[in-house]
């Protein structure tokens, strides 16, 4: 695939994962030539560039880790790769191996390799916030939760890296802990635009909201463009999982009609806000889900989940942007079948501190 922006042009396709550097380095030396001609001189000389390749191509090959990769998608289990390791699984049902030493697929203890809840937190604002407090709430739940956010790595209670995880690194961390039975980890637009997603498939997504911000970047030149980096998020939901949307933001609501997922949207209806106060109540004609704040509450469709004054993140209501995420929060945490105890539990407790 190929697309054009004002910097230029980006070109992306696939390619089996042991020689992806090998491909990398053709892909270089085909646009560094492209250069030279365009500037009227000669195209830079192949052969050693050929050499270089089928260097790569040699010592990278791995037809050990193509075998795992057939058989785990054979038995839908996610694989995850990197320079230095291969795992299968996720947390507490995963195995991880270095990648100079792996198993046959015979070798593979497949019994005991599964999935784990896993969501994904985008947008432009309270990515961190929301991936914070709905780690709260899975943990309010029993679960020991691995959350990854723009300030840490943190492993049930403990913070084990700190600085910005947003991207597949982080992710592969998280989900290659085996002490991990629920993950949630914010996804930046810059991770997603360098290296893509860490993972193929999620629970549920959120994303909080698109604006204008970090335009310019990797060929996203405005906000239809970053609506669809958003949105890759929403596209590794698995069919029968959730994407939770923010009915306050007009090109979120626009994307959910091309969506073939699940969609619970969230608002703040007690801003005065005409067409998101529209889009919840289309959604509760249609007998769908919606999680919003009104008259000063949080409803979870027609059923009061607490007071707004009750949860100290709001500020008793006056911060409005973290009332959205908190009904935001809510509403993923719906969708990831935690239960409403945890939820308020959860949200009373969270603490302006703890953000």
């Amino acid at each position: 695939k190929s697309q054009l922006h004002r910097g230029g042009a980006v070109i992306g396709y696939e390619a089996p994962i042991d020689v992806m550097l090998a491909c990398a380095e053709i892909s270089e030396w085909a646009a560094l030539s492209a250069v030279e001609l365009l500037a009227g001189r000669q195209a830079l000389a192949l052969d050693p560039k050929q050499s270089e390749v089928g260097a790569l191509i040699q010592r990278d090959r791995s037809p050990r880790l193509l075998a795992l990769l057939a058989e785990a998608r054979r038995r839908a289990l996610p694989l995850l790769w990197d320079d230095e390791h291969v795992s299968i699984g996720e947390g507490s049902r995963s195995a991880c191996w270095p990648r100079a030493a792996l198993p046959d697929v015979a070798d593979v203890p497949w019994q005991d390799l599964g999935a784990i809840p896993v969501a994904l937190v985008t947008g432009t604002n309270g990515k961190t916030t929301s991936t914070r407090l709905l780690a709260r709430m899975a943990r309010e739940a029993g679960f020991r939760v691995g959350a990854a956010s723009s300030d840490e790595i943190s492993i049930g209670t403990q913070v084990v890296q700190n600085g910005d995880w947003t991207g597949p690194a982080a992710a592969r961390i998280v989900l290659r802990d085996t002490g991990v039975d629920f993950a949630v980890l914010e996804t930046a637009r810059g991770g997603i635009l360098r290296r893509g997603l860490a993972v193929e498939s999620c629970d549920a997504a959120l994303i909080t909201n698109i604006s204008d911000d970090h335009l310019g970047s990797y060929g996203v030149d405005d906000l239809a463009a970053m609506t669809r980096v958003k949105a890759v998020v929403a596209d590794a939901v698995r069919p029968a999982g959730t994407v939770v949307l923010n009915a306050h933001d007009e090109k979120l609501v626009a994307l959910a009609s091309s969506l073939d997922r699940a969609v619970v949207f969230f608002a703040n209806l007690d801003r005065d806000d005409p067409a998101a106060r529209a889009v919840i109540a289309g959604a509760r004609a249609r007998g769908a889900p919606s999680v919003f704040a009104e008259g000063g509450k949080i409803i979870d469709d027609t059923e009061l989940v607490v007071d707004v004054a009750a949860v100290p993140l709001t500020f008793g209501g006056a911060a409005g942007y973290n009332v959205e995420n908190v009904v935001g929060c809510a509403a993923m945490a719906r969708a990831l079948g935690i239960g409403q105890d945890a939820i308020v539990r959860a949200l009373t407790t969270f603490q302006p501190s703890d953000n």
